[in-house]
């Protein structure tokens, strides 16, 4: 007559360990795999924005609203009309509904600037992924995102006034995505928008 024969407790534990380095391995694949499906909604909102702006640039003798004027007028809200659902300014990845910035060389503070000063507006930044807050007039606007060279607490990178816990620029897999004047989007690395910290080699930041 056969015994029927079950699991050691050694032959149990080694089973378990295999299980544990599965998971191991296969946890941040899933994490990484999640994580670009939320990148991608988030370069959709990305290309609406950039088109609300384009599209208020059209209607405003050709002229871009970035940063905030006078009266805190920011561009969240001057854009809202070529929006009208302020869900496009909540970035899948972060918690607020104010998921994204203008920079600000580009349009500098209250800037409403013609499309002709942008000498090369393929490779000019309009609006990244950014952290920041509303508006009293429904817009869902950030602080500017900047390069590293800039030195105010005003602007929103990694200084003492924001330090390094608020790195919106490595959102998405250790990058961001970024809306550009002409209107196309990319996913990039944070040190891949600038030539060099002193700010004296080209970047994507500058309208010249």
């Amino acid at each position: 007559m056969s015994r029927k024969r079950g699991f050691t407790l050694i032959e149990l534990l080694v089973v378990i360990a295999i299980i544990a380095i599965l998971a191991a391995i296969l946890f941040p694949v899933f994490a990484k795999a999640r994580e670009k499906a939320r990148q991608s909604s988030c370069a959709s909102n990305c290309k609406q924005l950039a088109v609300a702006s384009l599209s208020y640039a059209q209607d405003y003798d050709e002229r871009f609203k970035f940063g905030w004027g006078p009266n805190n007028l920011r561009w969240c809200t001057v854009w809202m009309p070529y929006i009208k659902n302020v869900q496009l300014f909540a970035c899948p990845s972060y918690t607020s509904l104010a998921g994204y910035g203008t920079v600000c060389e580009a349009g500098g503070i209250g800037g409403y600037d013609a499309m002709a000063q942008f000498v090369s507006p393929a490779e000019t930044i309009m609006l990244s992924d950014n952290e920041g807050y509303a508006d009293g007039a429904g817009g869902q606007g950030a602080d500017r995102s900047c390069p590293p060279w800039h030195t105010t607490q005003y602007h929103n990178y990694e200084t003492v006034a924001y330090p390094p816990a608020r790195r919106w620029y490595s959102r998405h897999n250790e990058g961001a995505n970024y809306s550009f004047i002409d209107g196309h989007v990319k996913w990039t690395k944070y040190q891949s928008t600038f030539t060099d910290a002193a700010g004296t080699g080209s970047n994507m930041y500058d309208r010249n």
